[in-house]
């Protein structure tokens, strides 16, 4: 009996077509740390499962494959786009984004058919770059610290002659809430650039500037044996691109409960607007790794607490826990990590969560 034959695993977690001796090889690798270890490039995307990104505010949860998968959820209740599966640990998203490009009539799939394909994953972005006939692409996706929208930033580059391209960025609503009246429906409308969905009270967005928006409403059985109503919806844009010119285009798709937060959602669409959002952002991530900084022997260690804990404690303070009812301990150790990452807002949760104990001193159970 081999070694391989004594381990114990999941087969559903083995997504890619990999043989068992490549799946427990600890010494294969799919990319490489860069920039001091606070990114770290996927060179390889045949990986074992998808790698996620999980990127967040106070409002919108959004997870990124490195394929492009993935879905958009607000703290709600509301999938905005196809939900993961029925795994508590996420194993496969049903949701996918899309970005095509349209040459000569030939739509080609950014994501499943770029050379040198390659995705960049760091605390609060993730980046694919690919080449399409001499068109180098390059697409980061990111969610804005205070709108509930996930912001795509796509930018084009011709190293070949003159051509007109289409471009045509594409995702599946689902609008699919936990608590939400079975009959009603999902109710779309487009108005030039913008796409918009409602249902249960609250709005979707999908938008880009300069583009037509297009919508397509269809039914889906999940592997559960649930169907539900799926949206395929998409903007497009005609680019006359010369040679050695870069296009740039901004894409938002958000999930809103009132028209004030559309009108943020659809301010992001515009450079400057979009610009500001990710600065803001990057600005934020960088105080927050500097606030406690190591330099270690052991390089792995010294990007850990680094960079890759403090995206663990964030993630786990504002996604995975922050839209449930917690424990009162629960509430109070993530509030202890999380004073490394941001001491201002932990502060906040751990007064709230002391004002529930008791005149005596006792302290509830959840």
């Amino acid at each position: 009996m081999g070694v391989l034959d004594t381990k114990e695993y999941y087969p559903e977690v083995i997504m890619a077509n990999l043989p068992l001796e490549d799946y427990y090889n600890k010494d294969r690798t799919f990319g490489k740390f860069t920039e001091n270890g606070v990114a770290y490039v996927i060179e390889n995307k045949n990986t074992p499962r998808p790698w996620l990104q999980f990127l967040c505010n106070d409002k919108i949860f959004s997870c990124v494959t490195n394929t492009g998968g993935g879905f958009i959820r607000h703290i709600k209740g509301c999938n905005l786009t196809k939900e993961w599966s029925q795994y508590y640990l996420i194993r496969e998203p049903y949701g996918k984004r899309e970005l095509f490009i349209e040459l000569n009539g030939e739509r080609i799939s950014f994501f499943d058919k770029s050379e040198d394909f390659t995705t960049t994953v760091r605390p609060g972005t993730i980046c694919f770059e690919g080449k399409i006939k001499n068109l180098v692409i390059k697409l980061l996706i990111f969610v804005p610290e205070n709108i509930p929208c996930e912001c795509w930033r796509v930018e084009i580059k011709n190293q070949g002659e003159a051509r007109n391209i289409k471009v045509i960025a594409q995702q599946d609503w689902q609008f699919k809430f936990l608590y939400e009246t079975p009959e009603e429906d999902i109710k779309v409308s487009c108005n030039s650039n913008v796409a918009v969905a409602k249902k249960c009270g609250m709005k979707g967005v999908f938008s880009a500037n300069d583009s037509i928006a297009m919508t397509e409403k269809t039914n889906e059985k999940f592997p559960d044996g649930s169907v539900s109503d799926i949206v395929g919806v998409s903007l497009e844009r005609e680019v006359n691109i010369a040679e050695n010119e870069s296009v740039k285009w901004y894409v938002v798709s958000g999930a809103c409960e009132d028209d004030e937060e559309e009108k943020q959602v659809l301010g992001c669409v515009d450079e400057k607007k979009n610009n500001d959002e990710l600065n803001n952002l990057l600005d934020k991530w960088k105080c927050m790794i500097e606030r406690n900084y190591c330099e270690l022997p052991d390089k792995n260690t010294e990007y850990f607490l680094n960079y890759w804990l403090k995206n663990q404690l964030y993630l786990t303070y504002r996604y995975d826990r922050a839209d449930m009812y917690v424990g009162y301990r629960d509430g109070l150790q993530d509030s202890w990590g999380y004073l490394l990452v941001d001491p201002v807002k932990a502060k906040e949760k751990i007064i709230l969560t002391l004002s529930y104990m008791m005149p005596d001193g006792r302290c509830p159970r959840q």
